[in-house]
């Protein structure tokens, strides 16, 4: 099985220079809805197992080469609404995007600096 890696993000983090990787992750109960709603269904693993076994990989890899990285809770109908309110469709490219949001707007609360 190929890595899938549009549920990635990386985005700024605070401090000089430091990066952090946002990476989308998903609700069990939400999988079908994801797959429903997503105009890239056949680049998303067939099952939330076979989705959660490979964010875990990525995960686990991306923390042995010393990156930071956060997984960033996705609510499928919250990235619909944001999908929608930009006239974008739910694509991995969309996808990613909402997770940078998401970072971003969780550093602007946590006081943190961030372009």
């Amino acid at each position: 099985m190929r890595e899938r890696t549009e549920h990635i993000m990386k985005d700024q983090a605070p401090g000089p220079g430091a990066m952090v990787t946002g990476l989308a992750w998903y609700r069990r109960e939400q999988w079908a809805r994801l797959r429903e709603i997503s105009e890239d269904v056949g680049e998303l693993e067939d099952t939330y197992d076979e989705w959660l076994a490979s964010a875990t990989r990525v995960l686990r890899e991306l923390r042995r080469s010393g990156a930071g990285v956060r997984k960033v809770d996705v609510d499928v109908e919250d990235l619909l609404g944001w999908c929608n309110e930009r006239g974008r469709p739910v694509n991995g490219a969309s996808r990613a995007n909402y997770v940078a949001e998401k970072m971003r707007r969780k550093a602007v609360k946590r006081g943190e600096r961030h372009p």
